[in-house]
Parts: structure tokens; sequence; C-alpha cells
């Protein structure tokens, strides 16, 4: 079973060159959890998960906390940042790009997956344009349906 035989078709992506702002309006509209940086040929050129946006908005002290257990009340912290960059571009705030090509078989996804600790994996073609997305239960679904299918 190749990727492009489950991967979703209709993906929600950002250009390299859109804002913070514009990412997370996307995430925010959609609901979804990974936006596929493209350029203006549609090849991907990185991601940028919901966490890298959200971590512009967690106050900076927070990281260096190693445990934050012991915070009882939250509250102090939902107003976030003082400032925020919204104008800053995807492009500075991305990761290095990671995906599947849509030819690629059912485990290729699963390791990609473990590997960046992402829920969505984009999918390209040969020449490196996005084509899709899978999902971890699109993928997990299809390898316990194949398996069960293998072995009764």
């Amino acid at each position: 079973m190749n990727v492009k035989d489950f991967m979703k078709t209709v993906v929600i992506s950002i250009h390299q060159d859109a804002t913070l702002r514009d990412a997370a309006q996307l995430v925010a509209d959609h609901l979804v959890g990974l936006l596929p940086v493209v350029d203006d040929e549609r090849v991907l050129v990185g991601v940028l998960s919901m966490d890298d946006i959200l971590r512009q908005f967690i106050p900076p002290f927070v990281e260096m906390i190693e445990q934050a257990d012991f915070i009882h009340d939250y509250g102090a912290l939902e107003s976030g940042k003082e400032h925020v960059a919204l104008d800053a571009l995807v492009r500075d705030l991305m990761q290095h790009r990671f995906y599947v090509r849509e030819t690629d078989h059912l485990m290729a996804p699963i390791v990609i997956m473990y590997k960046h600790r992402s829920g969505d994996v984009p999918v390209v073609d040969e020449h490196d344009k996005l084509v899709g997305l899978v999902s971890h239960a699109q993928v997990g679904g299809m390898f316990l349906k194949d398996w069960l299918d293998r072995h009764g």
C-alpha cells in the first residue's frame, strides 16, 4: 500500500513569506496541528507546528522551568508574552522540512512521525511539491488494518 492510497489531498499550507499572524489565523480557523510551508511553486520548504506557533505566546521563563507541575494557577500565564512579534515571517519560525513521498509504502510515515514526534506528515511528489498530508490516525489505522488482514 502506497501513501497516495490513503493521504488527504486537501491540505492547509502556508507560504514561507506569510506572518505569524497568518499562521495563527489558519490554525485557529482550520484546527490543524501542522502547516506545511511552501514556496511560490508549492515546493515544501519546511513545516510549522502548532507548538512552534504557541511557543511564541508563552512567557520566556516557562522554558527555564524543568517541571511546571507545581504551577496551580495558569491564569496568570494566560496573557502570555507582553509583546508577540505577529509580523515575524514563517520562514524564520519554521522547522526543517520532513516528509514522505506519495510513492512510499505504509511504514515510511510511521517512521517519520516517530522520528519527528509529529501527528502529521506532509506528502510530496517527485518534484518535492506538496500533494497531500497523512495523519497519525490514518497511518495507524491503515497499518493495523493491513496487519489484521494478513494475520487474521
